[in-house]
């Protein structure tokens, strides 16, 4: 099991606590000045939850909080955290439920919808990235907070956008996930031919081996991606496109293209358009057709689209700043001062 806490678990006014990695969870810890245990452990599911929530018992046992950010999904590891409340210190707990802890789009059998609800009645507080969450969230008896993902910071350089001449090329940031209309982006691809390029990330093993065994010459399957060379990746790329069929789901690809001043097309759900819709083009629906279409009209509009990522990304930067506010003044009122131990 790995931790990558800087320091030994102690005394702390306010931990963040997850049993994954995820960007969006490090990049706002990092902007709050929280501790951040990322708890992780590959294995069995029985025996990861029993080693994963001893550890976690031990560090709330340990650490004291006073308040406790905690990522949700793992469900198991939020109601573990809520369940802990009055024999760990009475801590609060904010939780950052993800799509699939409000509306599950892969596991919708009970009790995980019913168990999600009760998490949700539970949490002083609960972080959803868009307006419709929120209204759901309080609708089942909640507290919602409003935060979209902060523009993470890429470890290379952003760079000016690649020229348009020659082959237009496309980063497909995928996951082959049940969500993406894989299929769809790989037949898009097929009809607008050769003048394109299409570079599709994620394991290809998840990829339908009828699919792979047919991909167009201009589609490659990069693999799994290390860091630098994902980010280097999207540098290169002209446009990204990252679809999903969540409804009101914001992608986190969407935040990282922002990041590197690089065009996007995303899913027209409504949240994505409520946040994006300034700087993103979004396909009419999620046909090989609609989508080789918005492709197309990227490469049609692409001096006028780079220059609206270039004024968006400032903007969004700013506007996350006045929202993450509430909770860092949260934060601030239950840290303890500096060379005081929480108690």
């Amino acid at each position: 099991m790995t931790s990558n806490a800087a320091n030994s678990p102690q005394r702390a006014g306010v931990i963040a606590v997850t049993w994954e990695e995820h960007r969006r969870t490090r990049e706002l810890c990092k902007w709050l000045g929280v501790p951040l245990y990322e708890l992780c452990f590959s294995g069995p599911r029985l025996i990861r939850y029993a080693r994963l929530g001893l550890a976690t018992i031990r560090l709330l046992w340990t650490a004291r909080p006073r308040l406790v950010y905690v990522q949700n999904p793992s469900l198991v590891l939020a109601l573990l955290v809520l369940c802990l409340k009055r024999v760990a210190g009475r801590y609060r707990v904010v939780m950052d439920a993800h799509n699939q802890a409000i509306t599950p789009f892969t596991y919708t059998h009970w009790p995980i919808p019913w168990l999600s609800r009760v998490a949700i009645r539970r949490a002083d507080w609960t972080i959803v990235t868009n307006r419709a969450l929120a209204e759901q969230v309080s609708a089942w008896g909640g507290r919602p907070l409003i935060l979209p993902d902060r523009l993470p910071e890429p470890p290379i350089e952003p760079a000016p956008a690649p020229k348009l001449e020659g082959v237009f090329q496309v980063m497909v940031i995928a996951t082959y996930a049940a969500d993406e209309p894989i299929a769809a982006i790989i037949e898009a691809a097929r009809q607008l031919g050769s003048s394109y390029r299409f570079f599709m990330t994620g394991r290809p093993t998840r990829l339908d081996p009828q699919i792979r065994a047919k991909l167009p010459t201009n589609v490659t399957l990069t693999g799994f991606l290390e860091e630098h060379d994902y980010w280097r990746l999207m540098r290169d790329s002209h446009v990204t496109l990252d679809l999903t069929l969540q409804p009101n789901c914001l992608v986190c690809g969407a935040y990282e293209s922002l990041s590197m001043r690089r065009p996007m097309i995303l899913s027209g759900n409504p949240a994505s358009r409520d946040l994006f819709g300034q700087v993103a083009l979004f396909p009419d629906d999620y046909s090989p057709e609609a989508i080789a279409a918005a492709v197309a009209r990227a490469r049609e509009e692409y001096p006028e689209i780079v220059r609206r990522t270039e004024v968006g990304a400032q903007r969004f930067s700013e506007r996350w700043a006045e929202r993450a506010q509430r909770l860092r003044t949260l934060v601030e009122e239950l840290r303890p001062p500096p060379g005081q131990t929480a108690v």
